[in-house]
């Protein structure tokens, strides 16, 4: 199972030390993303996909030493990361500010949900705004799971929405022998 989390830097962060991965980089609320990463693994492959003010487009598997300051087209990357995941991966995570949340999901919204794998999982936390802007419908008629967190301050996901997303991913995975 492939799982794909979309996400923001955060503006904490942790010493750089040698060979350190961005996913260990970004401290504050950005914490709940690396430890839902982790959780997520248990049941297959997964990736980070960052949006940083600093660093542009990153993965949370990248090393941060390797990492120059990027200002080319950072969001149409991202974008265009999240558009690709949504037809291949099995779980979507999708925790933005509402400004992000705006430019990147909702203006391509229809596009997305065309390329959206049935069946799949879809985690989204945005703010209620965010949330009430888009529609589901397609996501409904392709047998999605749909789960939603409304975001208030820097919580970028529940813990009650995190339980019932690792639920849901549990209880399409295959047990082990």
């Amino acid at each position: 199972m492939k799982s794909v989390i979309f996400t923001e830097g955060s503006s904490t962060t942790s010493e750089t030390t040698e060979d350190q991965l961005v996913r260990g980089f970004f401290q504050g609320g950005f914490l709940s993303v690396a430890a839902l990463e982790e959780s997520l693994a248990e049941y297959g492959e997964t990736e980070i996909q960052i949006l940083s003010e600093e660093y542009g487009h990153i993965q949370g598997s990248q090393k941060l030493n390797e990492l120059s300051e990027q200002s080319v087209d950072s969001a149409e990357s991202f974008e265009s990361s999240l558009h690709s995941a949504a037809s291949e991966a099995d779980v979507i995570v999708i925790l933005l500010t509402t400004s992000t949340f705006d430019s990147i999901v909702k203006d391509t919204w229809d596009t997305l949900m065309n390329e959206a794998e049935s069946g799949s999982i879809w985690c989204i936390g945005a703010s209620k705004s965010a949330l009430s802007s888009i529609d589901f419908s397609k996501l409904e008629q392709k047998d999605c799971d749909i789960l939603t967190y409304e975001r208030v301050g820097v919580a970028r996901i529940g813990s009650e929405t995190r339980e019932r997303l690792l639920a849901k991913v549990e209880s399409r995975t295959p047990q082990k022998q």
